[in-house]
């Protein structure tokens, strides 16, 4: 197992990555890398490489890279072609999963939030319905007492017509 660090990419190889550009290359021995990327490449035994940016919202997210250990290759313009796709792809499938992260974290703050008024609703059902419980007898009192004013007036009423009516 070999920990490999981020190799030193050129800025003008970044940014023909960035257009999309797949580097094939023959021999890494003849390719003229940076010191620290050739050490790598003896130390792993590469001989040549086929390089494929992986783009993600047009930003390059990594690179794909197939390597030939047992000695250089001349890659194929149907590999090469192959290769472009599949890192399409990788570039694809992360976009996705960005995008279903995303989503994912939505619904959790949605059903969080759900879950929040539910509880409010509950509380504020209990308290309506504590409120209703102890207002309740003096509810009944006021009507209680509301019927018996009523009932004075009708009789008061009643006097004041039998009065009128004798007069």
């Amino acid at each position: 197992d070999y920990k490999i660090e981020d190799a030193c990419i050129p800025e003008d190889l970044r940014s023909e990555y960035l257009t999309g550009r797949v580097v094939p290359t023959r021999n890494v021995l003849e390719a003229g890398f940076h010191p620290d990327h050739m050490a790598l490449m003896e130390r792993l035994k590469i001989h040549a490489n086929l390089v494929a940016p992986i783009l993600n919202n047009g930003h390059l997210f990594g690179l794909l890279v197939a390597h030939q250990c047992s000695g250089p290759r001349d890659w194929q313009a149907a590999e090469i072609d192959l290769f472009s796709q599949v890192a399409t792809q990788v570039g694809f499938a992360l976009e996705h999963a960005r995008v279903l992260d995303q989503v994912e974290q939505a619904y959790q703050t949605a059903e969080s939030s759900s879950v929040g008024q539910h509880r409010q609703l509950v509380a504020l059902q209990h308290e309506v319905s504590n409120w209703l419980q102890i207002s309740k007898p003096a509810v009944q009192s006021l009507s209680t007492e509301m019927m018996q004013q009523m009932e004075s007036v009708t009789v008061a009423y009643q006097h004041l017509k039998t009065l009128a009516t004798e007069t």
